[in-house]
């Protein structure tokens, strides 16, 4: 089934479940694609377009066939073609869809749990490419659109470039509080990862401790006002060795 064809029947559906994150999409004023072949060439170029009132969403096809690259041209009633110098590229992903003031590109097909997604707010002066749940290991456990922000919640993964295997009584530690928002009250318990994965490892017990550490947690991201912020959840944070 071609692309548009699978975004207009997204446009029909409500949204089936958080980690899905199947929405109610705007629906298009038309689609189209455009196929080129250059003169010298054996493989055709091609773009899907999708009309808006005020602009206009293009999707280029690289080699990978689930991947394409979407970006904006904005204005009334633009011209589908194969190239444009007034078009601004935003992302790589498998689909996009519109609500409201929002441009979403997803990195999963439907169907499939998703793990992040490039939001581009379309009524900013300048169009920048905000992720969210990009340090996520597992799908997101929801994800919702307001007229004013994009809100996902999910298990945030953060490498840390130093060893938490010595406390919460470290510079590690305080560093990785000022990044994250967490609490002392919240420090993981490192120490019982670091010794179960000591089982089977070739390697000093203080090599293996000094390891960087990696931590998960429950968030929530909100893009709002051209920003981006991040709010640890309540729930349990986890630690490993980063290896």
């Amino acid at each position: 089934m071609p692309r548009h064809a699978l975004l207009l029947l997204a446009a029909a559906l409500a949204m089936l479940s958080p980690s899905r994150a199947e929405f109610s999409f705007d629906r298009p004023l038309s689609v189209e694609t455009v196929t080129q072949l250059d003169k010298g060439e054996t493989i055709p170029l091609s773009v899907t377009c999708w009309h808006y009132p005020a602009f206009m969403v293009v999707e280029r096809y690289g080699d990978n066939a689930d991947m394409g690259q979407f970006g904006i041209e904005r204005g009334k009633n633009k011209r589908c073609t194969v190239r444009s110098d007034k078009r601004q590229y935003l992302g790589w992903g498998a689909r996009v869809g519109l609500k409201g003031r929002f441009l979403l590109i997803m990195q999963e097909r439907f169907g499939k749990p998703v793990k992040y997604v490039y939001v581009v707010d379309t009524k900013a002066d300048q169009l920048t490419t905000f992720a969210l749940g990009g340090d996520a290991e597992e799908p997101l456990q929801s994800f919702t659109i307001a007229p004013d922000a994009v809100t996902a919640r999910y298990r945030r993964t953060v490498g840390v470039p130093c060893s938490l295997y010595y406390g919460r009584q470290t510079a590690c530690w305080s560093k990785l509080k000022a990044d994250t928002g967490l609490t002392d009250e919240r420090f993981p318990d490192c120490r019982s990862a670091y010794g179960a994965r000591r089982k089977g490892v070739e390697e000093t017990a203080e090599k293996l401790n000094n390891r960087n550490s990696r931590i998960a947690y429950p968030v929530e991201e909100r893009f709002n006002g051209g920003k981006l912020t991040s709010t640890p959840l309540p729930g349990t944070v986890t630690c490993k060795p980063d290896y």
